[in-house]
Protein backbone atom coordinates (compact mmCIF):
# COMPACT_ATOMS: atom_id res chain seq x y z
CA UNK A 1 0.00 0.00 0.00
CA UNK A 2 1.06 3.66 -1.09
CA UNK A 3 -0.18 6.84 -0.01
CA UNK A 4 0.41 9.70 -2.20
CA UNK A 5 1.08 13.44 -0.62
CA UNK A 6 0.10 14.55 -4.42
CA UNK A 7 -1.89 13.04 -7.07
CA UNK A 8 1.06 13.54 -9.17
CA UNK A 9 3.25 11.41 -7.25
CA UNK A 10 1.19 7.98 -8.78
CA UNK A 11 3.04 8.21 -11.74
CA UNK A 12 6.49 8.38 -9.98
CA UNK A 13 5.57 5.07 -8.29
CA UNK A 14 3.86 3.48 -11.43
CA UNK A 15 7.24 3.80 -13.28
CA UNK A 16 9.40 1.49 -11.23
CA UNK A 17 6.43 -0.65 -10.53
CA UNK A 18 8.02 -4.36 -10.40
CA UNK A 19 5.61 -6.17 -13.16
CA UNK A 20 7.32 -9.49 -12.04
CA UNK A 21 5.60 -9.41 -8.40
CA UNK A 22 2.16 -7.16 -8.97
CA UNK A 23 -0.90 -8.58 -9.42
CA UNK A 24 -2.54 -5.73 -10.02
CA UNK A 25 -3.05 -1.59 -9.26
CA UNK A 26 -6.02 -0.44 -7.25
CA UNK A 27 -6.54 2.99 -7.18
CA UNK A 28 -8.12 4.70 -4.30
CA UNK A 29 -9.25 7.85 -5.79
CA UNK A 30 -11.29 9.76 -8.45
CA UNK A 31 -11.06 9.79 -12.41
CA UNK A 32 -8.37 11.86 -12.64
CA UNK A 33 -6.14 9.63 -10.23
CA UNK A 34 -7.03 6.59 -12.60
CA UNK A 35 -5.98 8.94 -15.61
CA UNK A 36 -2.72 9.36 -14.06
CA UNK A 37 -1.77 5.86 -13.49
CA UNK A 38 -2.74 4.54 -16.67
CA UNK A 39 -0.61 7.25 -18.78
CA UNK A 40 2.11 6.29 -16.88
CA UNK A 41 1.60 2.58 -17.56
CA UNK A 42 1.04 3.32 -20.95
CA UNK A 43 4.11 5.28 -21.25
CA UNK A 44 6.40 2.35 -20.27
CA UNK A 45 8.82 1.29 -22.56
CA UNK A 46 8.80 -2.56 -21.25
CA UNK A 47 4.54 -2.39 -21.20
CA UNK A 48 3.87 -4.41 -24.19
CA UNK A 49 7.00 -7.37 -23.58
CA UNK A 50 6.34 -7.84 -19.72
CA UNK A 51 3.05 -8.90 -17.54
CA UNK A 52 2.79 -5.07 -17.11
CA UNK A 53 0.66 -5.44 -20.78
CA UNK A 54 -1.93 -7.92 -18.21
CA UNK A 55 -2.09 -6.13 -14.96
CA UNK A 56 -5.17 -5.28 -14.56
CA UNK A 57 -6.19 -1.50 -12.91
CA UNK A 58 -9.28 -0.72 -10.48
CA UNK A 59 -10.25 1.98 -8.58
CA UNK A 60 -12.13 2.29 -5.28
CA UNK A 61 -14.36 5.35 -5.84
CA UNK A 62 -13.24 8.02 -3.19
CA UNK A 63 -13.24 11.02 -4.59
CA UNK A 64 -15.57 13.76 -6.44
CA UNK A 65 -15.74 12.63 -9.90
CA UNK A 66 -16.42 9.13 -10.49
CA UNK A 67 -17.32 8.77 -13.76
CA UNK A 68 -15.26 5.72 -14.74
CA UNK A 69 -16.59 3.84 -12.08
CA UNK A 70 -19.99 4.97 -12.39
CA UNK A 71 -19.55 3.58 -16.14
CA UNK A 72 -18.51 0.27 -15.04
CA UNK A 73 -20.43 -0.22 -12.07
CA UNK A 74 -24.09 1.99 -11.89
CA UNK A 75 -24.05 3.82 -8.61
CA UNK A 76 -26.55 2.66 -5.72
CA UNK A 77 -26.37 3.09 -2.20
CA UNK A 78 -22.80 3.70 -1.10
CA UNK A 79 -21.99 0.36 1.09
CA UNK A 80 -23.48 -1.64 -1.77
CA UNK A 81 -21.88 0.72 -4.55
CA UNK A 82 -18.22 0.07 -2.78
CA UNK A 83 -19.07 -3.89 -2.41
CA UNK A 84 -19.64 -4.15 -5.85
CA UNK A 85 -16.92 -2.60 -7.07
CA UNK A 86 -14.58 -4.62 -5.01
CA UNK A 87 -16.44 -7.87 -6.19
CA UNK A 88 -14.70 -7.60 -9.20
CA UNK A 89 -11.20 -7.31 -7.78
CA UNK A 90 -11.59 -10.31 -5.53
CA UNK A 91 -13.42 -12.09 -8.04
CA UNK A 92 -10.64 -11.59 -10.73
CA UNK A 93 -13.56 -10.19 -13.23
CA UNK A 94 -11.19 -7.70 -15.86
CA UNK A 95 -11.89 -6.53 -19.49
CA UNK A 96 -9.55 -4.90 -21.66
CA UNK A 97 -10.66 -1.50 -22.71
CA UNK A 98 -10.04 1.05 -25.48
CA UNK A 99 -8.91 4.83 -24.55
CA UNK A 100 -7.66 8.03 -26.19
CA UNK A 101 -4.39 8.81 -27.05
CA UNK A 102 -3.89 12.56 -27.04
CA UNK A 103 -0.96 13.96 -28.66
CA UNK A 104 -0.28 17.54 -28.66
CA UNK A 105 1.28 18.50 -32.35
CA UNK A 106 2.14 22.10 -34.00
CA UNK A 107 0.06 24.39 -35.31
CA UNK A 108 1.26 23.12 -38.78
CA UNK A 109 -0.40 19.66 -38.06
CA UNK A 110 3.63 18.28 -37.58
CA UNK A 111 4.74 16.07 -34.66
CA UNK A 112 6.58 17.97 -31.55
CA UNK A 113 9.90 17.44 -30.69
CA UNK A 114 11.17 13.74 -29.88
CA UNK A 115 12.78 15.30 -27.04
CA UNK A 116 8.79 16.65 -25.31
CA UNK A 117 6.80 13.69 -27.03
CA UNK A 118 6.97 11.79 -23.53
CA UNK A 119 5.55 14.96 -21.91
CA UNK A 120 2.77 16.08 -24.34
CA UNK A 121 1.13 12.41 -24.73
CA UNK A 122 -1.65 11.42 -22.25
CA UNK A 123 -3.97 8.91 -22.46
CA UNK A 124 -8.18 9.27 -21.95
CA UNK A 125 -10.41 6.53 -20.50
CA UNK A 126 -13.66 8.58 -20.44
CA UNK A 127 -12.92 11.79 -23.10
CA UNK A 128 -12.02 14.85 -23.17
CA UNK A 129 -14.32 18.19 -22.40
CA UNK A 130 -13.68 21.53 -23.75
CA UNK A 131 -16.70 23.56 -23.16
CA UNK A 132 -18.00 26.86 -21.64
CA UNK A 133 -19.61 25.01 -19.09
CA UNK A 134 -16.27 23.79 -17.41
CA UNK A 135 -15.21 27.33 -17.80
CA UNK A 136 -18.22 28.29 -15.95
CA UNK A 137 -18.26 25.79 -12.96
CA UNK A 138 -14.53 25.90 -12.96
CA UNK A 139 -12.71 28.97 -14.04
CA UNK A 140 -10.46 29.25 -16.85
CA UNK A 141 -11.64 30.44 -20.10
CA UNK A 142 -11.38 33.50 -22.87
CA UNK A 143 -11.23 36.80 -21.53
CA UNK A 144 -11.99 35.63 -18.15
CA UNK A 145 -10.31 37.63 -14.80
CA UNK A 146 -6.77 36.78 -13.45
CA UNK A 147 -8.45 35.12 -10.50
CA UNK A 148 -10.18 32.72 -12.50
CA UNK A 149 -8.08 31.58 -15.38
CA UNK A 150 -6.56 29.04 -13.90
CA UNK A 151 -9.26 26.43 -12.83
CA UNK A 152 -10.34 24.80 -9.76
CA UNK A 153 -8.20 22.32 -8.48
CA UNK A 154 -9.49 18.84 -9.09
CA UNK A 155 -9.57 17.73 -5.84
CA UNK A 156 -11.76 21.01 -4.84
CA UNK A 157 -14.41 20.79 -7.58
CA UNK A 158 -18.45 20.28 -6.38
CA UNK A 159 -19.11 17.83 -8.55
CA UNK A 160 -22.29 16.56 -10.26
CA UNK A 161 -25.56 18.87 -9.33
CA UNK A 162 -27.93 17.37 -7.16
CA UNK A 163 -31.92 18.15 -7.70
CA UNK A 164 -33.53 20.30 -5.29
CA UNK A 165 -34.74 18.62 -2.11
CA UNK A 166 -36.73 19.85 0.68
CA UNK A 167 -34.49 17.74 3.12
CA UNK A 168 -31.58 19.06 1.68
CA UNK A 169 -30.45 22.65 2.24
CA UNK A 170 -26.96 22.10 0.18
CA UNK A 171 -29.01 21.26 -2.77
CA UNK A 172 -31.09 24.89 -2.82
CA UNK A 173 -27.52 26.80 -1.89
CA UNK A 174 -25.75 25.05 -5.14
CA UNK A 175 -28.62 25.28 -6.96
CA UNK A 176 -28.78 29.28 -6.54
CA UNK A 177 -25.12 29.31 -7.01
CA UNK A 178 -25.55 27.80 -10.47
CA UNK A 179 -27.84 30.09 -11.44
CA UNK A 180 -25.86 33.31 -10.46
CA UNK A 181 -22.76 31.65 -11.69
CA UNK A 182 -24.42 31.12 -14.85
CA UNK A 183 -25.97 34.18 -14.99
CA UNK A 184 -22.96 36.35 -14.38
CA UNK A 185 -21.22 34.79 -17.33
CA UNK A 186 -24.09 35.14 -19.77
CA UNK A 187 -24.15 39.31 -18.84
CA UNK A 188 -20.32 39.53 -18.96
CA UNK A 189 -19.84 37.45 -22.35
CA UNK A 190 -20.61 37.80 -25.80
CA UNK A 191 -20.68 35.78 -29.06
CA UNK A 192 -21.44 36.57 -32.97
CA UNK A 193 -24.15 34.72 -35.03
CA UNK A 194 -22.57 32.07 -37.15
CA UNK A 195 -22.77 28.13 -38.04
CA UNK A 196 -21.35 25.27 -38.29
CA UNK A 197 -20.29 23.73 -41.85
CA UNK A 198 -17.67 21.80 -43.58
CA UNK A 199 -14.80 22.93 -45.97
CA UNK A 200 -13.26 20.61 -48.60
CA UNK A 201 -10.90 23.94 -49.72
CA UNK A 202 -8.08 24.00 -47.38
CA UNK A 203 -6.89 27.65 -48.63
CA UNK A 204 -10.02 28.84 -47.66
CA UNK A 205 -9.41 26.87 -44.20
CA UNK A 206 -5.88 27.75 -43.91
CA UNK A 207 -7.03 31.62 -43.78
CA UNK A 208 -9.78 30.77 -41.06
CA UNK A 209 -8.26 32.52 -37.88
CA UNK A 210 -7.07 35.44 -39.57
CA UNK A 211 -10.31 36.42 -41.73
CA UNK A 212 -12.03 35.73 -38.85
CA UNK A 213 -14.57 38.25 -37.89
CA UNK A 214 -13.50 38.79 -34.63
CA UNK A 215 -10.00 38.77 -34.02
CA UNK A 216 -8.24 37.44 -30.72
CA UNK A 217 -7.16 40.80 -29.56
CA UNK A 218 -10.92 42.01 -29.84
CA UNK A 219 -12.10 38.87 -28.07
CA UNK A 220 -9.63 39.52 -24.90
CA UNK A 221 -11.72 42.33 -23.92
CA UNK A 222 -14.41 40.00 -22.70
CA UNK A 223 -15.67 36.47 -22.15
CA UNK A 224 -16.16 34.13 -25.27
CA UNK A 225 -19.52 32.42 -24.78
CA UNK A 226 -18.20 30.11 -27.54
CA UNK A 227 -15.59 27.91 -28.75
CA UNK A 228 -14.05 28.03 -31.82
CA UNK A 229 -11.62 25.88 -33.88
CA UNK A 230 -10.60 24.29 -37.02
CA UNK A 231 -10.65 20.08 -36.54
CA UNK A 232 -9.45 17.73 -39.42
CA UNK A 233 -10.43 13.71 -39.20
CA UNK A 234 -10.89 11.20 -41.45
CA UNK A 235 -14.35 9.32 -41.27
CA UNK A 236 -14.78 6.16 -40.39
CA UNK A 237 -13.94 2.99 -42.38
CA UNK A 238 -15.16 -0.25 -41.22
CA UNK A 239 -12.74 -2.25 -43.41
CA UNK A 240 -12.00 -1.91 -46.89
CA UNK A 241 -9.43 -3.00 -49.56
CA UNK A 242 -7.55 0.15 -48.35
CA UNK A 243 -7.38 -0.22 -44.58
CA UNK A 244 -7.99 -3.65 -43.69
CA UNK A 245 -4.39 -4.67 -43.57
CA UNK A 246 -3.27 -2.05 -41.36
CA UNK A 247 -6.83 -2.27 -39.11
CA UNK A 248 -5.99 -6.45 -38.58
CA UNK A 249 -2.89 -5.27 -37.26
CA UNK A 250 -4.31 -3.21 -34.86
CA UNK A 251 -6.34 -5.54 -33.68
CA UNK A 252 -3.04 -8.29 -33.22
CA UNK A 253 -0.94 -5.74 -31.65
CA UNK A 254 -4.17 -5.07 -29.38
CA UNK A 255 -4.51 -9.26 -28.59
CA UNK A 256 -0.94 -9.75 -27.87
CA UNK A 257 -0.27 -11.50 -25.01
CA UNK A 258 2.77 -12.04 -22.70
CA UNK A 259 4.05 -15.58 -21.77
CA UNK A 260 6.90 -14.13 -18.85
CA UNK A 261 6.96 -15.81 -16.00
CA UNK A 262 5.39 -13.42 -12.77
CA UNK A 263 5.50 -14.63 -9.70
CA UNK A 264 2.32 -14.44 -7.20
CA UNK A 265 2.97 -11.86 -4.53
CA UNK A 266 2.24 -12.05 -0.72
CA UNK A 267 -1.22 -10.09 -1.42
CA UNK A 268 -2.04 -12.40 -4.39
CA UNK A 269 -1.18 -15.58 -2.48
CA UNK A 270 -3.29 -14.89 0.54
CA UNK A 271 -6.10 -14.15 -1.88
CA UNK A 272 -6.13 -16.31 -4.11
CA UNK A 273 -5.25 -14.25 -7.14
CA UNK A 274 -3.37 -15.69 -10.26
CA UNK A 275 -4.12 -12.65 -13.06
CA UNK A 276 -1.45 -14.05 -14.81
CA UNK A 277 -3.93 -16.03 -16.35
CA UNK A 278 -6.50 -14.93 -18.25
CA UNK A 279 -9.87 -15.54 -16.36
CA UNK A 280 -13.61 -17.04 -18.34
CA UNK A 281 -14.21 -13.57 -19.41
CA UNK A 282 -10.77 -12.17 -21.06
CA UNK A 283 -11.27 -15.47 -23.05
CA UNK A 284 -14.69 -14.10 -24.36
CA UNK A 285 -13.49 -10.96 -25.19
CA UNK A 286 -10.46 -12.87 -26.81
CA UNK A 287 -12.94 -14.61 -29.23
CA UNK A 288 -14.41 -12.13 -29.89
CA UNK A 289 -11.72 -9.99 -30.80
CA UNK A 290 -10.79 -12.92 -33.33
CA UNK A 291 -14.43 -12.53 -34.87
CA UNK A 292 -13.28 -8.72 -35.40
CA UNK A 293 -10.13 -9.78 -37.35
CA UNK A 294 -11.86 -11.87 -39.22
CA UNK A 295 -14.77 -9.67 -40.47
CA UNK A 296 -11.44 -7.15 -41.19
CA UNK A 297 -10.24 -10.01 -43.49
CA UNK A 298 -13.47 -10.62 -45.11
CA UNK A 299 -13.77 -6.71 -46.18
CA UNK A 300 -10.43 -6.93 -48.40
CA UNK A 301 -12.41 -7.13 -51.63
CA UNK A 302 -14.56 -3.87 -50.81
CA UNK A 303 -13.60 -0.87 -52.31
CA UNK A 304 -14.08 2.76 -50.31
CA UNK A 305 -12.63 5.85 -52.04
CA UNK A 306 -13.68 7.60 -48.63
CA UNK A 307 -11.34 5.75 -46.64
CA UNK A 308 -8.57 7.67 -45.43
CA UNK A 309 -9.56 11.03 -46.52
CA UNK A 310 -8.77 13.88 -44.67
CA UNK A 311 -11.90 15.78 -44.16
CA UNK A 312 -11.97 19.17 -42.50
CA UNK A 313 -14.72 21.00 -40.35
CA UNK A 314 -14.59 24.82 -38.96
CA UNK A 315 -16.69 25.31 -36.01
CA UNK A 316 -17.02 28.99 -35.57
CA UNK A 317 -19.11 29.17 -32.79
CA UNK A 318 -20.67 26.06 -30.35
CA UNK A 319 -21.03 25.89 -26.44
CA UNK A 320 -17.94 23.19 -26.96
CA UNK A 321 -16.82 19.69 -28.09
CA UNK A 322 -16.91 16.53 -26.57
CA UNK A 323 -14.64 13.49 -27.65
CA UNK A 324 -14.83 10.08 -26.21
CA UNK A 325 -14.40 7.03 -27.39
CA UNK A 326 -17.33 4.59 -29.21
CA UNK A 327 -16.89 1.28 -29.91
CA UNK A 328 -13.69 0.56 -32.02
CA UNK A 329 -14.13 4.38 -33.32
CA UNK A 330 -14.12 8.11 -31.82
CA UNK A 331 -16.97 10.43 -31.38
CA UNK A 332 -16.65 13.99 -31.57
CA UNK A 333 -19.83 15.80 -30.09
CA UNK A 334 -20.06 19.54 -31.17
CA UNK A 335 -22.12 21.03 -28.66
CA UNK A 336 -24.87 23.69 -29.95
CA UNK A 337 -24.62 27.33 -28.88
CA UNK A 338 -27.18 28.97 -26.81
CA UNK A 339 -30.01 30.88 -28.35
CA UNK A 340 -31.16 32.80 -25.89
CA UNK A 341 -30.49 33.81 -21.88
CA UNK A 342 -33.11 30.78 -21.05
CA UNK A 343 -31.35 28.30 -23.36
CA UNK A 344 -27.99 28.94 -21.91
CA UNK A 345 -29.63 28.14 -18.38
CA UNK A 346 -31.47 25.12 -19.47
CA UNK A 347 -28.33 23.70 -20.92
CA UNK A 348 -25.84 24.75 -17.96
CA UNK A 349 -28.12 23.20 -15.49
CA UNK A 350 -28.40 20.10 -17.87
CA UNK A 351 -24.80 19.64 -18.41
CA UNK A 352 -24.75 20.00 -14.04
CA UNK A 353 -26.76 17.25 -13.55
CA UNK A 354 -24.80 14.73 -16.32
CA UNK A 355 -22.49 12.31 -15.90
CA UNK A 356 -18.99 13.85 -17.08
CA UNK A 357 -18.76 13.14 -20.70
CA UNK A 358 -22.23 11.98 -21.06
CA UNK A 359 -24.17 15.49 -21.98
CA UNK A 360 -24.54 15.52 -25.97
CA UNK A 361 -28.08 17.93 -26.17
CA UNK A 362 -28.33 19.11 -29.43
CA UNK A 363 -24.48 18.31 -30.43
CA UNK A 364 -23.69 17.48 -34.18
CA UNK A 365 -21.76 14.11 -33.90
CA UNK A 366 -19.27 12.79 -36.29
CA UNK A 367 -17.89 9.76 -35.66
CA UNK A 368 -13.83 9.04 -36.78
CA UNK A 369 -10.98 7.08 -36.75
CA UNK A 370 -8.33 9.84 -36.32
CA UNK A 371 -8.99 13.53 -34.70
CA UNK A 372 -7.06 16.73 -35.07
CA UNK A 373 -8.48 19.71 -32.87
CA UNK A 374 -6.78 22.78 -33.65
CA UNK A 375 -8.23 25.84 -31.11
CA UNK A 376 -8.70 29.13 -32.27
CA UNK A 377 -8.03 30.58 -29.13
CA UNK A 378 -5.48 29.25 -26.61
CA UNK A 379 -4.76 31.05 -23.88
CA UNK A 380 -6.50 30.64 -20.51
CA UNK A 381 -8.59 27.77 -22.29
CA UNK A 382 -8.20 24.17 -20.62
CA UNK A 383 -9.08 20.66 -22.16
CA UNK A 384 -10.59 18.54 -19.40
CA UNK A 385 -9.51 14.69 -19.66
CA UNK A 386 -11.02 12.79 -16.94
CA UNK A 387 -11.99 15.80 -14.92
CA UNK A 388 -7.92 17.19 -14.92
CA UNK A 389 -7.56 19.92 -16.82
CA UNK A 390 -4.75 20.59 -19.53
CA UNK A 391 -3.40 23.61 -21.22
CA UNK A 392 -4.93 23.57 -24.60
CA UNK A 393 -2.80 23.00 -28.21
CA UNK A 394 -3.47 21.50 -31.13
CA UNK A 395 -4.49 18.00 -29.95
CA UNK A 396 -4.06 14.18 -32.35
CA UNK A 397 -6.39 12.22 -30.38
CA UNK A 398 -5.78 8.14 -31.91
CA UNK A 399 -7.93 5.50 -30.14
CA UNK A 400 -5.89 2.26 -28.67
CA UNK A 401 -8.06 -0.35 -29.00
CA UNK A 402 -7.85 -2.68 -25.56
CA UNK A 403 -5.04 -0.67 -24.36
CA UNK A 404 -5.82 -1.32 -20.90
CA UNK A 405 -6.85 -3.94 -18.70
CA UNK A 406 -9.76 -3.14 -15.74
CA UNK A 407 -11.34 -4.57 -13.15
CA UNK A 408 -14.80 -4.55 -14.36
Amino acid sequence: MVYLDTDSEIKDFIKVLDPSSTDGVLVVGDDNLIQKAVTSLLSRDDFKTTPLWSLPVGAVPVGIWNGLINSICEKTVVPKWFYNVLHSVLQQNTKRRNVLEVKVISDDSQPIEQSKASSANTYSLLGIEWNIWRDIELGGGCGVSDRHKKPTNPNDHRGVLTTLSVSSPRSWSRNLGALWRSTWYWLRSSENNAQIYPHSDSKTSSNFFADSSVTISEKKLEKSRVKFARLTYTPVCTGCSKCWEKKLMSYKESGVEVNAKKSSSLLGRIFGFSLSSNNNKSNIDEVKSIEIQQQIKAKSSIDNPACEELKELIVEKASGFTITPEGDHIRLDILRRSTSYWDHIRQFRSWLLSQPYSFKSGSQVVLCDKLRLFPGQTENEFYWIDNDYFEAHPIEVNLRRNAINLFM
